[in-house]
């Protein structure tokens, strides 16, 4: 909180940007919009008093160019909480009406400016107790001018006094005006016998590196507010204007207090050679990160051989914009946390070196940052057409050679429609029925489905065919290796009609195996109850699913790749992420990459379908997300999990897992050794996965001696009896009364 708050009704401008080096400074709001342009509103608060006419653009005007805070009468304030961001407003307050101020009010604002009668420190100390943790600024209706010790007694109860500028000067304090860098001392008081400060000088453009530890008296800090010029005090030399004699001097930018009042911090942009008198940037070393990037650049520009790398980009616009945009897509392309950072780091290096080129510092960006920060304004943030994620990607990265034998497919439109976005649910947050309803796929009536069955045609199915009506050469290669006697040209329900009742070209079998979309599942289900196929299935092996669970070590990309791998099968497929503790920063990467990714898949018209059907299901520990898995059954469960293995045994519903980031669905499917056949929809509860066992029938026999049944007949007869089934208990007596 700042020392005091200037108040500007009168002053000149060296006045004015001396102040500016202690902290913010209050404008009264200006009287038209158009004069924002006119002035520089960093480090400025804007009051709007009753009587201003302005509105709440101007006030979004006002803080979107810089401005610190905006403050408003208590009639303004329930319009404005909402709209602007509570630490950007401040309620502008009679004394008498502070508890007039609703809590909603309370809460909307980070701070009071309070005008009072006089300076009641009880009165006040009672306001900034019921506005507890703001910041309080007082307005004293006395326009006499405040002595010295009025400062210190409200900054020691946590509020700060507003003085116009016309009560200030930077002349020695008088009775009418009081001198700026007494009144921002008044709080201050030093621990040692020599009465100096501790102070801490750091460097403003290196993001606050500390240069060294000096000491300040009053004299130095207020040649130091008036000259804008790093002055301390030698404890043996007396005043030290730094770089006086070197030419490292120091332009002052801020000057503030610690948190106690003894000690001072100046942020400082260091010329010359730098702080140290080892002609060091800093007592604590040399820079180092961006810093000593910059730095280094810097030199390089001025002095870089001809021929050297760095002298060609310095030169060659065209090499350095052309490498600024191919490290800007090697870092949209990194997996991992490593090759982020290493991505990264080139990108910033080539970034650097154009801004270097152009003579713009990293104080001029983090100048421009700041601004960015203070708008309340917001762009939509979408990238121009030219440079959307999917027109960069094929700019950058051309279609790689197909395999020898194929054909190179052409080239295909990317997709530019809306976000492919999953639905997010807490479900912390949830009702048991809104949990229920979490766990149903996204599938048609099966009534319904039961019905588009009636009207199939009779043909045989061993796999779809291709376009050509040819069968694709590797499914024939396997139905040679495997013994298929036939293979039929037919894929869908009627597929299955074929094979459950046989017609003049496929004979009728009794089991029939494999997944399938909803129509193909339906039709198992129908036939395996028809008494005229008398055919048993696999299991209810319908559209795809997969379900994810993640925590915050996961790999953003692979989570994004193992969700489409299943969302791509069809619109009726559904996946779901379990995210375990990750924060809204962390989902939307998951989402960004998804949507990234989707965009450049030739079924994306699919995925879109299917990934609006899929949600996101937020939980906050390990044991939640399995007790959800668990209930949702789903057909594959993926691991992306620190300790992944560890949780296998508290999988009790699922079709398959894969465990860890390296297990993608895909190899389940193709090649690590497991069925890929697996229960859906939610049977994972009572069927396993298709494996060697579901290809053999079981038949029993069993053979009982004479005395065996002697020992066994008389329970048996007991229960028949029990049922009522005479002729079942006859079987037994006749044979016990032979043995008789």
């Amino acid at each position: 909180m700042a020392v005091f708050l200037p108040l500007l009704d009168d002053a000149d401008d060296a006045l004015v940007s001396s102040l500016a080096r202690i902290g913010p400074i209050v404008l009264p709001a200006l009287p038209r919009l158009e004069d924002t342009a006119k002035r520089d509103l960093r480090h400025r608060y804007i009051l709007v008093d009753h009587d201003t006419s302005v509105d709440q653009d101007d006030l979004v005007s006002w803080l979107d160019a810089g401005a610190e805070k905006i403050i408003v009468p208590l009639a303004w304030a329930s319009e404005l909480t909402g709209l602007i961001p509570p630490e950007r407003l401040l309620l502008l307050l009679d004394v008498a009406n502070a508890s007039a101020v609703s809590e909603k009010t309370r809460s909307g604002v980070s701070g009071v400016l309070l005008r009072s009668p006089s300076l009641h420190l009880d009165l006040i100390s009672s306001v900034a107790k019921f506005f507890s943790g703001a910041s309080i600024y007082v307005l004293s209706s006395d326009r006499t001018t405040p002595p010295i010790s009025s400062i210190r007694e409200l900054h020691a109860i946590g509020a700060s006094l507003v003085i116009p500028t016309s009560q200030l000067t930077l002349s020695p304090s008088t009775h009418s005006h009081i001198n700026v860098a007494d009144a921002f001392l008044a709080p201050v008081a030093s621990d040692r016998p020599d009465g100096l400060f501790p102070t801490v000088v750091s460097s403003h453009p290196q993001g606050g590196r500390s240069l060294g530890i000096v000491y300040s008296s009053r004299e130095s800090v207020a040649e130091s507010i008036t000259t804008g010029r790093g002055v301390y005090q030698s404890r043996k030399h007396g005043l030290w204007r730094k770089g006086e004699t070197s030419g490292a001097v120091q332009d002052v930018v801020r000057i503030r207090l610690d948190c106690d009042a003894d000690a001072l911090e100046f942020s400082v942009i260091q010329h010359g050679a730098g702080f140290c008198h080892l002609n060091r940037p800093s007592c604590f070393g040399h820079l180092n990160g961006l810093s000593a990037l910059e730095s280094t650049l810097q030199s390089r520009l001025a002095s870089a051989p001809e021929g050297s790398y760095t002298r060609r980009l310095f030169n060659d616009s065209d090499l350095l914009r052309s490498k600024i945009m191919e490290e800007a897509d090697e870092l949209c392309r990194a997996a991992t946390k490593e090759d982020i950072a290493f991505e990264a780091a080139d990108l910033l290096y080539f970034a650097l070196t154009r801004c270097v080129a152009a003579g713009v510092s990293i104080a001029d960006i983090e100048k421009s940052l700041d601004a960015k920060a203070f708008k309340v304004t917001r762009r939509t943030g979408n990238a121009k057409p030219q440079w959307s994620a999917q027109s960069a990607q094929l700019k950058a990265s051309p279609t790689p050679p197909a395999p020898l034998g194929h054909p190179t497919p052409p080239a295909r439109e990317i997709d530019l429609g809306p976000l492919i976005r999953m639905r997010t649910h807490n479900l912390a947050s949830l009702t048991s029925t809104e949990r229920n309803a979490l766990l149903r796929r996204p599938v048609l009536k099966f009534d319904e489905m039961i019905t588009k069955v009636a009207g199939c045609k009779e043909i045989v199915l061993a796999t779809p065919p291709r376009p050509d009506g040819s069968i694709s050469p590797e499914v024939m290669y396997v139905a040679h290796l495997v013994g298929a006697s036939a293979v039929l040209k037919a894929g869908g329900g009627q597929a299955v009609a074929a094979l459950a009742y046989g017609t003049q070209t496929v004979p009728k079998v009794d089991k029939i195996f494999g997944p399938g979309n909803q129509w193909v599942t339906a039709a198992k289900m129908l036939v395996q109850n028809d008494t005229d196929a008398l055919v048993s299935i696999d299991m209810p092996a319908g559209p795809s699913e997969v379900l994810v669970i993640a925590d915050s070590s996961c790999n953003d990309a692979f989570v994004a790749a193992d969700l489409l791998s299943q969302a791509e099968h069809g619109v009726d497929s559904q996946v779901v992420l379990v995210a375990i503790d990750l924060d809204r920063e962390k989902l939307k990467e998951i989402e960004s990459e998804l949507d990234y990714q989707a965009r450049e898949l030739e079924r994306v018209d699919i995925v879109r379908q299917s990934i609006g059907k899929s949600i996101i299901v937020q939980v906050k520990t390990v044991a939640e997300a399995l007790a959800f898995s668990n209930d949702y059954a789903p057909e594959h469960l993926i691991l992306h999990i620190r300790n992944a293995s560890s949780v296998i045994p508290e999988v009790q519903n699922a079709g398959s897992v894969f465990v860890g980031p390296f297990s993608p669905e895909s190899c389940g499917d193709y090649a690590s050794g497991t069925n890929h056949t697996l229960p859906t929809n939610g049977y994972a509860r009572q069927f396993s996965g298709v494996n060697t066992l579901s290809f053999q029938k079981h038949i029993t026999s069993q053979e009982l001696t004479a005395a065996g049944l002697k020992e066994l007949g008389p329970v048996v007869a007991t229960l028949a009896d029990c049922e009522g089934l005479q002729a079942h208990a006859n079987a037994v007596r006749i044979r016990l009364s032979v043995m008789q």
